[in-house]
């Protein structure tokens, strides 16, 4: 289930503003929202709300979603920057952020806003845990900075910003007790997309020649298909293929979104390398397609490249909604029987296409795949 955390203001509560309004909108589309009452509220100090924050969320993984009001802005990114999680979590939406004040009240205010807006926040470690970032601005902002703080937003962290008109420091005293904007933001459907993680070359010699292996067989034909469907799609090279080496891959595909939204597709040994990356990580993700599944070792696997190095059993089903396997009768014997392996220990659908080889261009004829289209159009919609 997806949680979702609001973080209240300085010198606010769980019952003031808009925070009861949107927690009983996301209850209605079925979302766990929790309204955390933070300490001291009116003299609030970092280690104190960061603290008090991690012991309320426990567990961040990609349903953990966040709304930041004023300083509980500051507090989710403090928070998050401490935190040793090396996923992307699900959106986190900020209202009235800020980085400098301005127009504050008395020195009294001033010392305590001093630590929030003196102890800089290392934004690297932030932005790696973010899928999506939005964050709502007053164009009358009574603390000032709005433009700074807007380019700090955009230029640090990659943020969206959407500057409104007229709504203060979005609180009951603005006029602002619904802010409809952050409903529609966060109810907006999770993006689906696609990793497809490109197999292996022979020889660093046959991998210069030509395209880089990425830009071959189906894969760009498939990449722009699903665009058509509004499927966000990575595609990327991964080094040296020729000899894969799992780290060196796997430091490259978690740069990207992978959620439960998520279809992977590999081919050949990125086959190996996606049920490797998920036997180890335990990240569930909505399906996995396999073409010329690559696991049982040969070759190369067995001493220079530790790709295969790994064992997994039928548990790994639960990390997974769907598997598709697609084979071909006249491929090597090898991934023959990885296919039927993986099947076997997995289950999921297994096809066999007749007389498509390796599903190399080569082999089929054609950079048309029809068939992997079909099957993840059809489980995606």
């Amino acid at each position: 289930m997806k949680r979702v955390f609001i973080v209240h203001g300085w010198d606010f509560n769980p019952e003031v503003n808009w925070y009861p309004w949107l927690k009983k909108e996301l209850e209605k589309k079925g979302f766990k929202v929790i309204v955390p009452e933070m300490p001291n509220t009116s003299e609030p100090k970092i280690n104190a709300w960061v603290s008090y924050l991690k012991k309320v969320v426990g567990k961040l993984d990609e349903e953990t979603y966040f709304i930041g009001h004023s300083i509980g802005c500051q507090t989710i990114m403090r928070f998050l920057e401490k935190e040793n999680y090396k996923g992307k979590i699900g959106k986190v939406i900020f209202v009235a952020g800020w980085f400098k004040l301005d127009n504050l009240e008395n020195d009294e205010v001033k010392e305590i806003a001093n630590p929030w807006t003196n102890t800089q926040i290392n934004f690297n470690k932030v932005k790696q845990k973010l899928s999506s970032l939005i964050v709502f601005l007053s164009s009358n902002e009574p603390y000032g900075f709005v433009d700074y703080n807007a380019r700090t937003f955009r230029e640090k962290i990659g943020a969206k910003v959407i500057i409104e008109n007229n709504k203060g420091h979005f609180t009951e005293d603005d006029g602002v007790k619904e802010v409809p904007e952050i409903l529609k933001e966060i109810q907006d459907k999770t993006k689906v997309n696609c990793i497809i993680v490109h197999g292996s070359n022979p020889s660093k010699k046959s991998a210069m020649q030509g395209k880089p292996e990425n830009m071959r067989h189906w894969k760009p034909w498939l990449k722009k298909n699903l665009k058509k469907f509004g499927i966000e799609t990575s595609n990327q090279l991964y080094p040296e293929d020729w000899l894969p080496n799992y780290e060196k891959w796997k430091n490259v595909f978690e740069k990207n979104i992978i959620n439960n939204n998520t279809t992977l597709v590999g081919h050949s040994a990125g086959t190996a390398f996606i049920l490797r990356w998920l036997s180890e990580n335990k990240r569930k993700v909505d399906k996995v397609i396999l073409i010329a599944p690559s696991v049982i070792k040969s070759g190369k696997y067995f001493e220079r490249s530790k790709l295969k190095d790994f064992s997994y059993d039928s548990s790994l089903k639960k990390y997974f909604n769907k598997l598709v396997i697609f084979y071909s009768d006249d491929d090597d014997e090898h991934i023959i029987k990885s296919a039927k392996k993986v099947h076997k220990i997995l289950g999921g659908k297994l096809i066999n296409l007749k007389e498509r080889g390796h599903f190399t261009l080569d082999d089929m004829g054609t950079e048309k795949f029809p068939e992997l289209l079909k099957e993840i159009l059809k489980i995606s919609k």
